[in-house]
């Protein structure tokens, strides 16, 4: 875990969010439109390059900068008016790459988000700030899609596989399903992704929650996109996102905040703090 709280970003987990919410709709809309009975790894892809789309639109109108400097702001509310934060954010944008990994056979998973923006931490009185480009934040996703009825059988969600029940126990504390489910017997019509966490489960309940079909804490994908954000779910561990969820390891959605190689702030940032401004009252007293 890391040692120190990383810095906030209400403004910028506001923005992603939107470009999630923005990808997911399109995503439904092309399968009811354009498509039909398409499964998990096929949606996938379709909503990558929709939050490609998403995000390249919020760098071409500078939201992300503006949300960013919003961020910085309200941390060193002292250098508000200075420009300062104006030069440490010029150039900062959003991108969001699909990694194709080895399939799901040692790790369990079928999905890594990780999560990468830059964290900005020192004393502005002291005169520099530090600039780590690189704080990461996984989650490990299984993906389930609800199946059709067949032969007499109830629609059903389908269970973990031999492998997924002898790995996913260890990875249950940064471990969520992701649910797909058809709302039409055509099945053009994806209902909204539906994500359940499985920190503080065993691998029983999730056996559970797929053959009832009943999940304790459904979250949408704004919320669950807030809480990676704000390092609320998941896991920092540099280690388990190697190991286990990043690129590599499996198919993996990066969504990287930051600037292109070679530009942007460099680990540490001179900065100067604007003096106060006083306004001298002259005071009268007529008698």
């Amino acid at each position: 875990m890391a040692l120190h709280a990383p810095m906030p970003i209400p403004a910028v987990t506001r923005l992603l969010q939107e470009c999630y919410e923005e990808a997911e709709a399109a995503t439904r809309e092309s399968l009811e439109t354009d498509f039909l009975d398409k499964g998990e790894v096929f949606i996938t892809e379709l909503f990558h390059g929709r939050l490609r789309a998403a995000a390249r639109e919020a760098n071409a109108k500078d939201r992300l900068k503006r949300a960013f400097v919003e961020d910085l702001s309200s941390t060193f509310p002292e250098l508000r008016n200075s420009g300062e934060l104006e030069g440490i954010a010029s150039g900062i944008r959003a991108t969001a790459t699909l990694h194709h990994g080895s399939l799901e056979t040692h790790t369990g998973g079928d999905l890594g988000i990780v999560f990468v923006r830059p964290c900005v931490s020192g004393n502005s009185h002291a005169g520099v700030l530090k600039v780590c480009r690189d704080h990461r934040r996984g989650l490990l996703c299984q993906a389930k899609m609800k199946q059709r009825s067949s032969q007499g059988r109830k629609e059903r969600w389908r269970a973990l596989t031999d492998n997924q029940r002898l790995v996913l126990p260890e990875q249950l504390e940064y471990l969520s399903l992701l649910l797909y489910e058809y709302q039409d017997n055509d099945r053009d019509a994806l209902a909204p992704f539906q994500w359940q966490l499985c920190s503080e489960s065993t691998i029983g309940d999730v056996e559970d929650w797929l053959a009832s079909g009943s999940f304790p804490a459904i979250l949408n994908t704004s919320s669950l996109i807030g809480g990676l954000a704000q390092d609320r779910i998941g896991t920092d561990d540099r280690d388990a996102i190697e190991r286990y969820i990043g690129p590599g390891v499996r198919p993996s959605l990066i969504v990287e905040i930051g600037w292109p190689p070679g530009k942007g702030p460099q680990g540490e940032v001179w900065v100067h703090r604007q003096p106060k401004q006083t306004t001298r009252q002259e005071i009268r007293v007529v008698m």
